[in-house]
């Protein structure tokens, strides 16, 4: 009996090691792919914000003649879903790919009354870029730090699906300040459609701001870790339960 029963536990035991050395061989190129994303991102970033700084310091640079195909006029902040992207100047596969970009025609988010620059950018590229703009709710708000070191909050208030082909939803309202955020989305095929969010801008204020950004959000890509790893646990717990129960029963 007491053989039988430590046979068991050798079994669980290696089908426990198995279980957690195939997730983690699973789950290590997709954790590996975001972290070499956030870095280039953050780089990126980091870049803009030297460039501003020495603008301020220096006035050596004027940030709106730079012209290239990754110049990057703004950071956009998203807190609900743990966005920080730079926004280029266009819509380049490098720019979606890499950030949010500008619809030129639209004009360039300065926070101004009467205009209404669209934000673009891929999703379903796992939890990064626009992935879960959907989660992002009326009444939420996104954040613009424009090339001139201005930050300007938008609070989103309408939600919208419509066909690539269809504009009417990006007017200009004489009274508003008013930012779009559009991605793809799948309703009646693979991004037959597009998903838009729609801001306006309101007051902004520096210690909300950042109580918002330090708040925790969990994404999508997080949920599934936390939900794998407290699996993982239930499970190495109850085998510790079940190998104690064997052997009290050895025992007997």
């Amino acid at each position: 009996m007491k053989k039988n029963n430590k046979t068991q536990g050798l079994l669980l035991t290696l089908i426990v090691i198995c279980v957690i050395a195939g997730l983690g061989l699973l789950l290590y190129p997709v954790y590996q792919s975001r972290i070499k994303s956030r870095q280039k991102i953050t780089e990126t970033i980091e870049k803009f914000e030297s460039q501003l700084n020495e603008v301020k310091e220096t006035s050596k640079i004027d940030l709106n003649e730079v012209e290239n195909e990754n110049q990057v006029v703004g950071i956009l902040y998203v807190p609900k879903i743990n966005v920080i992207l730079p926004i280029y100047d266009n819509t380049s596969e490098y720019a979606l790919s890499n950030g949010t970009g500008l619809l030129r025609e639209f004009g360039r988010p300065y926070g101004e009354i009467g205009t209404h620059p669209i934000l673009t950018s891929h999703a379903g590229l796992e939890d990064g870029l626009f992935t879960n703009l959907n989660q992002l709710k009326e009444g939420e708000s996104f954040y613009i730090k424009d090339d001139r070191g201005t930050y300007n909050k938008y609070e989103v208030i309408g939600t919208d699906k419509v066909l690539p082909t269809d504009y009417s939803k990006f007017t200009i309202e004489p009274d508003k300040s008013l930012v779009t955020l559009l991605t793809c989305t799948s309703e009646t095929g693979f991004n037959s459609h597009r998903l838009l969010k729609l801001g306006n801008k309101v007051e902004f204020d520096m210690e909300e701001f950042e109580k918002e950004m330090n708040e925790i959000h969990l994404t999508r890509y997080e949920k599934i870790l936390l939900g794998v790893f407290g699996t993982i646990i239930i499970i190495v717990i109850g085998f510790m339960i079940y190998k104690k129960f064997l052997r009290k029963q050895g025992e007997n």
